[in-house]
């Protein structure tokens, strides 16, 4: 039986510390076959239109770094089997849209892939889904709200995994076939008080974002079986196995 762990909504380096770190030691720890960034593992705020503090770092560039020195600890800490998988959110998407929308003679000339050096660690890159047994991954299915694993799974009609709301939800649904198929909304793992959050009041975004880790227990005829982990207490069981920081 394989497993697949799945984070998503990181907004690096804007992430939520904690989360991030259980997320890593459950990596190493459990060694699983995949790896799911299922998209907004970076956030891009200073590529983004929304009104932003002059006092902090305007550079992207920066950004950028700083999520690189991040991910480089990661990558070295992965076990060597383990496939990563990184689906393409709309936040990651935000330099190609000011570069198709104020230069679009720049297309192509830097990409976001080389700038995380996404080809050079091994990893996999998906402008929108990813198949792994029986069960899509991807960021959005344009989806929000507390129904979204439900209407993503409407919108697929097949398993589906999903981030982008923040919220955390799952659903199972019955075909007439006699199949099961289930829609998951994954939480997210950045950190609420950060100014790139700042489009929803903390207090309000506490009540409706969970911090979460997602698994998938995959067979070898790729039936999949989907959990959801909530950090709780700075803590996080998953099979069976409890990490704390």
């Amino acid at each position: 039986m394989e497993q697949a762990l799945i984070i998503n909504d990181v907004h690096l380096p804007f992430h939520d510390k904690t989360t991030w770190r259980l997320f890593c030691q459950a990596v190493k720890k459990l060694q699983p076959g995949y790896v799911i960034f299922n998209g907004d593992i970076l956030d891009m705020h200073n590529a983004s239109r929304y009104p932003k503090s002059r006092g902090g770092n305007q550079l992207l560039k920066k950004e950028i770094a700083k999520a690189n020195k991040i991910l480089d600890r990661f990558a070295s800490m992965l076990p060597p089997h383990t496939e990563v998988h990184w689906t393409k959110g709309n936040h990651e998407a935000r330099v190609e849209k000011r570069i198709m929308e104020e230069l679009p003679e720049f297309e192509g000339l830097c990409t976001l892939t080389s700038l995380l050096k996404i080809e050079e660690r091994g990893w996999h890159w998906h402008n929108e889904a990813v198949k792994i047994g029986n069960t899509w991954f991807t960021h959005t299915t344009g989806r929000t709200g507390k129904n979204a694993s439900a209407q993503s799974l409407d919108d697929y009609g097949a398993n589906i995994a999903v981030g982008h709301g923040h919220g955390a939800g799952l659903v199972f649904r019955n075909t007439v076939e006699g199949q099961i198929q289930f829609g998951m909304s994954n939480g997210y793992a950045a950190d609420p008080t950060a100014e790139a959050m700042n489009y929803r009041e903390t207090r309000r975004a506490r009540r409706e974002w969970t911090h979460c880790i997602g698994s998938v227990d995959i067979a070898p005829d790729g039936t999949c079986w989907p959990h959801i982990h909530p950090i709780i207490g700075r803590r996080v069981a998953i099979r069976g196995q409890l990490f704390k920081v």
